[in-house]
């Protein structure tokens, strides 16, 4: 007669547990490998739009790069340690001091992005509080930064402090007063971690939602901020959805664990470690949803997976400028020897004469101005004298009439014209006073 059992035979259990480490080991591999290099584009490419940008919505990029920070701690506090863990050694390889930091690490990891998509939905609504020209300050996003740290650190104080390691049994293990404190706990993190920031920021998105769908503007300025806004918008419910949908099976396996004695049931632990990728793989789908709905980042993920910043200089055009709240600066401009400006006249001088530019216009020499007497001085200089002689000589008070007509020429002399001065036969004489 069989003999029931509820277990499988050996063999099963040993081919199943080790196609399923097969198949974490290359998930895990390829989900650090695709959410290292996102988020470390994504934030590589806000501080580059952070830089470049003189008026910028430079919260926005603070509470952005939060959030790819918080995910790179995540999967780099993790995936490493969770396949040795799970692949070389049945025993904690990493000692006592990874016991206490390590798991309390990646729950605080955990915490921080979740409180961001809080914090980026709040920043969004606060947009809308001036008619679409709303910006929350740099420092008020630096503040919320430090804050969510704070929170998410603090939280995971009482983990800390019952995380033990076995030295006998090279194990970290879970030592809590008594199992309503770790009950307790458990349902702590699941309101902190997921129910409530998914309630507040459900929340916003709808006061937001609202407000847009009010708004109903004809300047052009304005609808494109409001188009911003309902695109931003978009942005933030898909994180947030993604975000429900793969926390979900994570806080659920913990509930069985503390409420149903999880660890006694058969493939539990493996379980377990599939449903670690939902959690992680969230920190790929971060940077894919940002650079989808925002195409003025696109441009500079393009410039950077290109290497333009290495290899050649980047070429400023209008195709590089902003769609955000801001105005994108220009390169500074290549240094070039500036030259010399030629003047537009050439007044030739010496010591005899000042040539004057008109032709029809008599000269006056330097002497002949050198020896007129201080009290019938007109206040002339010696160019304006040389050129206007007339003008001159009626503020001196000195001057004769020379005809009926005002502009008649004085009479010719030796010292009244240069050589320069003749005149090809019927060309046309303008007179010494046209000004």
């Amino acid at each position: 007669m069989a003999i029931s059992t509820t277990k499988p035979p050996p063999t099963e259990s040993a081919t199943i547990q080790k196609h399923l480490q097969l198949f974490n080991l290359v998930m895990y591999i390829l989900i650090f490998v695709v959410s290292v290099t996102a988020n470390i584009f994504m934030i590589l490419v806000l501080r580059r739009k952070f830089r470049r940008h003189r008026k910028t919505a430079k919260s926005f990029i603070i509470l952005m790069n939060n959030l790819g920070i918080s995910g790179l701690v995540l999967v780099i506090t993790s995936i490493p340690f969770d396949l040795v863990d799970q692949n070389i050694s049945d025993e904690w390889p990493f000692g006592a001091g990874g016991c206490k930091i390590l798991w309390p690490l990646q729950t605080a990891a955990v915490q921080a992005m979740v409180y961001s998509y809080v914090a980026l939905a709040y920043h969004r609504f606060h947009g809308l509080t001036r008619g679409l020209f709303g910006q929350m300050k740099f420092i008020t996003a630096v503040l919320m930064t430090f804050f969510i740290w704070i929170i998410s650190f603090v939280t995971v104080i009482p983990y800390v402090l019952n995380l033990d390691y076995n030295y006998e049994n090279k194990t970290c293990e879970e030592n809590w007063d008594s199992e309503v404190a770790e009950k307790g706990y458990s349902v702590a993190l699941f309101l902190l971690d997921y129910l409530l920031p998914l309630i507040v920021a459900l929340i916003l998105y709808l006061l937001v939602w609202g407000k847009l769908q009010r708004f109903k503007v004809l300047d052009p300025e304005r609808v494109g901020r409001r188009d911003r806004h309902q695109r931003i918008l978009r942005m933030l419910v898909a994180y947030i959805v993604i975000f429900a949908i793969l926390l979900l099976p994570y806080h659920i396996m913990w509930f069985i664990k503390d409420f149903d004695d999880g660890e006694e049931k058969l493939y539990f632990q493996d379980t377990l470690n599939v449903i670690h990728m939902f959690t992680y793989s969230v920190t790929v789908f971060n940077p894919i949803i940002f650079f989808l709905y925002n195409p003025e980042f696109k441009r500079h993920l393009r410039y950077l997976i290109q290497c333009q910043c290495i290899t050649k200089k980047e070429i400023f055009s209008l195709e590089n400028l902003s769609e955000s709240f801001s105005e994108e600066s220009d390169p500074p401009p290549r240094l070039r020897a500036k030259p010399k400006a030629k003047p537009l006249y050439d007044y030739k001088y010496d010591t005899k004469s000042v040539e004057n530019n008109y032709a029809s216009t008599p000269t006056m020499s330097r002497a002949e101005f050198d020896t007129m007497p201080p009290e019938n001085s007109s206040g002339l200089g010696l160019v304006e004298a040389s050129l206007f002689p007339a003008a001159a000589g009626r503020l001196r008070g000195q001057e004769k009439q020379r005809g009926s007509s005002p502009s008649a020429s004085p009479p010719p002399s030796e010292l009244m014209y240069d050589n320069t001065d003749a005149r090809s036969a019927g060309s046309f004489d303008q007179g010494s006073e046209m000004l």
